[in-house]
């Protein structure tokens, strides 16, 4: 998993929020279904109210 803490400067047009952004989360394939994606998002989660973030952004590529 590589997650950035990403942090937008206040202008015109934005406040000025932090944001946890996931740029890869990967699980090995005969780990598949057994939920450790979902224990990682998790914890993306946890890391972002820590941090005071608005959002979670995660890139995906199909």
């Amino acid at each position: 998993m590589w997650v950035q803490l990403r942090s937008v400067a206040p202008n015109v047009s934005q406040r000025g929020d932090q944001t946890a952004h996931v740029h890869q989360l990967s699980v090995v394939e005969p780990e598949h279904r057994r939920g450790f994606g979902s224990a990682l998002m998790e914890h993306v989660a946890n890391f972002a109210r820590t941090t005071l973030c608005v959002q979670i952004e995660l890139d995906y590529w199909a």
